[in-house]
């Protein structure tokens, strides 16, 4: 894993705004927090090119959870787009509303991943109501992430109400005994 500097992780957003050329970035295990948020907004925004983002085993908290909302809202290129392991937890549920409501908004995106970011009841459960509305995800990945089975069925009522999502991944003790 390489580390980048906030300034360097904004100075690459800012320069990614620009490109026309790269599809596929993986940022994997740069510790980037909640300075990147403004620069990381902009990109999702602006940048009409990438169609794969690995923001995976970072630290995005709560100024990066409202900036992926707006980004993945507006963005008309992301297909893939992976935020397990980070401190999204460390938001709370008060962005919940906005990332569902980018979630919604969505045209493009085919694959999120979000495990292993001990986002809660809460968020499970708003996640469901984005997953029956939202018509072009294939496959949402939501394992670890401290659900109860209140959650756990609500995500798997989603699945049934939509038609394009071909594969949830849950953790088994979080989606409570099979009736």
């Amino acid at each position: 894993y390489n580390s980048l500097s906030s300034n360097a992780m904004t100075n690459l957003f800012e320069g990614l705004v620009e490109n026309y050329t790269i599809r596929k970035i993986c940022l994997r295990g740069n510790f980037m927090d909640d300075d990147a948020a403004p620069a990381l907004r902009d990109f999702l925004l602006y940048n009409n090119v990438v169609d794969d983002l690995d923001l995976g085993s970072n630290k995005l908290g709560y100024e990066c959870t409202y900036s992926l909302a707006e980004g993945i809202g507006g963005n008309r290129s992301l297909k893939n787009l992976t935020l397990d392991d980070n401190n999204l937890n460390a938001a709370g549920t008060a962005p919940l509303a906005a990332f569902t409501a980018g979630l919604c908004l969505n045209t493009t995106l085919r694959m999120l991943i979000m495990d292993s970011n001990r986002l809660g009841s809460d968020w499970g459960y708003g996640i469901a109501g984005a997953l029956a509305r939202n018509n072009t995800l294939v496959q949402f990945s939501f394992r670890d992430n401290r659900l109860d089975e209140r959650a756990g069925e609500a995500l798997l009522k989603a699945f049934k109400h939509a038609p394009f999502l071909l594969e949830v991944a849950l953790s088994k003790d979080e989606v409570g005994e099979a009736m």
